[in-house]
């Protein structure tokens, strides 16, 4: 079964949309990781975690559906894998799961959390943050407009999953887990440039919709119709983005 996460260009990630790895810092403190311990970066992206995770005497192991960001993470020298988040190979070998911005590409939840909870030791921790129902809610709504303009079907293309809290908090317990804190954070962004460079990072899965010929078109049309409802006095693009911060705990 597939993972919903698409490969991304690695450059304009690193340039303009390294905000989303500033996003895990509070995750990254919640986990609080130990030198010693073998921890799993799941959906690893171009390996900046693992790489700070490295830093702190820890021995990172990331896994990235996107080969072009396993590629840039190896670049970082650390040990990266293009793995499937909703089939894990991994059996116990793990003090702690970190995941940051990326679960809300995975459909199947229920598969991921199966797997992290086969990948820990007794005890282990499951940490981090995913999108949350209504996240970028007045992205979604922008794209939603042109695209039906246009007769596409949105649907049919869509990507995310954005749980609520009881959604998410069911996904983990039903695979076993004890939930130790799970919080809603509210979190308006400025981003960087403006909402076309946005779509351009993380919403290639909607430009895969269009000819190339047509993908400024669509841009502009976007840009157009969200700017009303993103574009504050301050001529800033602000993303609505709402998250969920777990902390989970494996039994031992």
């Amino acid at each position: 079964m597939m993972v919903y996460r698409f490969d991304m260009d690695v450059e304009l990630l690193a340039t303009r949309g390294r905000f989303i790895t500033e996003f895990g810092m509070p995750a990254l403190e919640l986990m609080a990781p130990k030198a010693g311990e073998r921890i799993l970066d799941l959906g690893c992206g171009d390996g900046v975690i693992c790489e700070k995770l490295n830093a702190m005497g820890c021995a990172a192991v990331g896994v990235d559906i996107s080969r072009s960001m396993v590629n840039a993470a190896l670049k970082r020298d650390v040990d990266a894998r293009v793995m499937n988040a909703e089939d894990l190979s991994f059996n116990e070998e793990f003090d702690a799961v970190y995941s940051n911005s990326a679960m809300h590409w995975m459909r199947h939840l229920d598969r991921v959390a199966s797997g992290v909870m086969r990948a820990l030791k007794p005890g282990g921790r499951f940490v981090g943050e995913l999108g949350a129902k209504g996240s970028i809610a007045k992205i979604i709504a922008g794209i939603r407009r042109v695209m039906t303009k246009h007769g596409i079907e949105m649907e049919s293309v869509q990507s995310w999953y954005f749980p609520s809290m009881s959604e998410f908090s069911a996904v983990l317990e039903k695979a076993g887990f004890y939930v130790q804190s799970l919080e809603q954070v509210d979190r308006p962004t400025v981003v960087p440039g403006d909402i076309r460079d946005w779509v351009r990072m993380f919403g290639r899965h909607y430009l895969e919709s269009w000819d190339l010929s047509e993908h400024n078109k669509f841009l502009d049309e976007v840009k157009l119709v969200a700017q009303p409802q993103m574009l504050n006095e301050r001529g800033e693009w602000v993303a609505d983005y709402v998250r969920l911060r777990f902390f989970a705990v494996k039994p031992v």
